[in-house]
């Protein structure tokens, strides 16, 4: 039986979890961010990362079939979807003799570089008739990286990031995307047995609050400019890295 978390703890993890919320709202990315640190507080590894990812995925499902129409956007992204679940798979099964430490570090810094030459005025764009050569790339990569960490994001967000989507069909399709992997997660889960009923109302208990966030920044979203937009997907890529880098280094030393 986990230990329930006291009044005041309950109102910071709340708290916590509603700005988790609030970001995926606005940008469709960075729940894990903030949810996985505050959940393992008081739930044990498995069960965080099991928590998580069930919650995780259904505010993608609402995020992917809300925003935009998520059939034109798997069809738009069919490449860097399947090129990002065979990145998964060899990832998962290379986990033992990759280098995963400095994987991480290699990535997170050429994302940090990135945020930053874009910041400095370089407006990064990858033309429709290029997407389906770079497609398969970021999607492997990420499948790569999370396959050996369970962290997908960082590439998927460059690769949208430079498409210059719209705010709406940025969020549709890094929804989408995210859910192809989280349903492999999840099936994995399942057949590992740590699918339980009682992790499922975990999971449901924690999307209260999260929800509150999410309909505020799903409002943010929808009354800022496409410009604030950007930045706003910038910033949570940032942390992102950041995380990364604490990962990678807590690896090292």
């Amino acid at each position: 039986m986990e230990e329930l978390p006291g009044l005041t703890t309950a109102l910071i993890l709340s708290a916590g979890l509603a700005i988790g919320g609030l970001v995926k709202g606005v940008t469709g990315v960075g729940l894990p961010l903030f949810a996985v640190p505050l959940v393992a507080t008081f739930l044990d590894p498995r069960t965080t990362v099991v928590v998580v990812t069930l919650i995780a995925t259904l505010f993608n499902v609402i995020q992917g079939i809300t925003t935009a129409d998520p059939i034109a956007v798997l069809r738009r992204h069919t490449l860097l979807i399947v090129s990002g679940l065979v990145g998964t798979f060899l990832g998962s099964s290379a986990v033992a003799v990759l280098n995963t430490p400095y994987l991480i570090l290699t990535i997170a810094l050429t994302v940090m570089a990135f945020i930053a030459y874009s910041l400095l005025g370089w407006k990064p764009q990858i033309p429709k008739a290029r997407e389906a050569l770079l497609a398969p790339v970021f999607g492997f990569v990420a499948g790569l990286l999370g396959g050996a960490t369970s962290i997908y994001g960082p590439p998927l967000i460059v690769y949208l990031y430079c498409l210059n989507l719209p705010k709406r069909e940025f969020v549709s399709s890094i929804s989408v995307a995210y859910i192809a992997n989280q349903v492999t997660q999840i099936s994995t889960f399942y057949a590992l047995g740590l699918l339980s009923w009682t992790r499922l109302g975990m999971a449901l208990l924690i999307g209260v609050p999260i929800l509150v966030g999410f309909a505020v920044g799903t409002e943010v979203r929808d009354r800022i400019k496409q410009r604030t937009f950007s930045r706003f997907v910038l910033a949570a890529l940032f942390l992102t890295a950041l995380n990364l880098v604490r990962r990678a280094l807590t690896q090292l030393l």
